[in-house]
């Protein structure tokens, strides 16, 4: 009897141990969408991350989000994908094509605590095109 209660204390102590590991690790998705431009002269992004913009020959743009979460399985992140929350969308505004994360600055509780989830979008435009920054309040970062 002895043996057996042992044997479950140690297998509910390894589980324990197991489930904390996996509660701990880093999680890291890359998401990558392509946006014509329409005869557009400019681009204005409104994404909610960091940004980095590289030029580049194509007569596109490529943005590609590298999305890490800490403390969250691959299933719940794989989820939010599913739900849209890194959707990056484009509209036309004249001659400005906007590029923007609509779901990003809406809060997401997961099991009663806010999601902390780190984004970092790296843009890659042609060289002939102005881009624009700006914040989520619409205002201008960087130009």
């Amino acid at each position: 009897m002895k043996r057996v209660y042992k044997l479950a204390v140690l297998f509910l102590a390894v589980c324990f141990v197991v489930t904390q590991a996996e509660a701990q690790k880093t999680i890291s998705k890359t998401l990558i969408k392509s946006v014509a431009l329409h005869d557009s002269d400019e681009v204005s992004l409104a994404l909610n991350g960091n940004v980095d913009v590289k030029e580049w020959s194509n007569d596109y743009v490529q943005i590609e989000a590298q999305i890490t979460v800490q403390n969250l399985s691959a299933q719940y992140l794989k989820a939010l994908v599913a739900a849209g929350r890194y959707n990056i969308t484009s509209e036309q505004k004249g001659t400005v094509t906007v590029i923007l994360t609509p779901n990003l600055g809406k809060e997401v509780k997961i099991r009663g605590q806010v999601l902390k989830d780190n984004v970092v979008f790296t843009v890659f435009a042609p060289e002939n095109v102005k881009i624009e920054i700006t914040g989520e309040d619409g205002l201008s970062l960087v130009e």
